[in-house]
């Protein structure tokens, strides 16, 4: 009977010792995906942001590339028109958009997901690495087509190397990474008023309006779901 008793305790204590260590593996395992969660929103708090940084910048484009349109469209009987440097100088330095799904991927590789309630944020999560890829893809596809290839055209047939190095500047100030131009640094470049350079600017506004198109409700979505997480915390 002692001996009963003895197997009795030994197996209950093996038993409570499997829970414990069960119970403790579940704990670090669901902490460490809560800090990977933590990744996941900051990374995604920096994505939406470069978004909204990005859809700004293709209006701005789209508003420059319309605006030389209609300066052309007051050459005077030579067809020549001077155009700022501000304006030519925006359209010129071809800038990409900075975001990462890097923490997300480990995030659902190692199966964070059961932390995340929601049928809809769970399937925003899962789909939200293609959706940013398939955006990039498009960019670069229209950014490289050569229809709206207005920088090398405007290379190759008037002097902008002055106004292509203030854009650049100009650009990188707004994203505070370098100090802008001042006003007086500015000057013109003269553009001939041809239809194959208005066709390359109303290509280039289309390309920029395109991206904003596209954009918008992935910065609307990031939103949502950078609501959704938030209540988790």
């Amino acid at each position: 009977m002692s001996t009963a008793r003895e197997i009795t305790v030994v197996v209950v204590s093996i038993l409570i010792a499997l829970s414990l260590d069960a119970w403790w593996s579940a704990r670090a395992r669901r902490g460490l995906l809560v800090e990977q969660l933590q990744v996941v929103i900051e990374e995604m708090v920096a994505s939406r942001d470069a978004i909204g940084t990005s859809i700004r910048a293709h209006e701005t484009r789209a508003r420059m590339a319309r605006d030389i349109e209609h300066l052309l469209e007051s050459a005077d009987s030579t067809g020549m028109v001077e155009v700022s440097d501000t304006l030519v100088g925006g359209l010129l330095p071809q800038t990409g958009m900075d975001v990462s799904t890097a923490a997300l991927t480990a995030f659902l590789e190692s199966g964070g997901l059961v932390l995340v309630p929601g049928s809809d944020v769970r399937r925003s999560l899962r789909e939200w690495s293609t959706e940013i890829a398939e955006a990039l893809e498009e960019a670069t596809f229209l950014r490289d087509s050569p229809a709206a290839d207005l920088a090398a055209h405007l290379r190759a047939n008037y002097d902008v190397s002055r106004a292509e190095q203030n854009g650049r500047r100009w650009l990188l100030g707004r994203a505070g990474l370098a100090e802008p131009p001042s006003p007086d640094e500015y000057g013109t470049v003269v553009l001939q008023d041809e239809p194959r350079l208005k066709n390359y600017l109303a290509a280039r506004e289309s390309y920029e309006l395109a991206m904003v198109r596209t954009l918008i409700p992935l910065h609307l979505e990031s939103s949502e779901v950078l609501a959704a997480l938030a209540r988790l915390r």
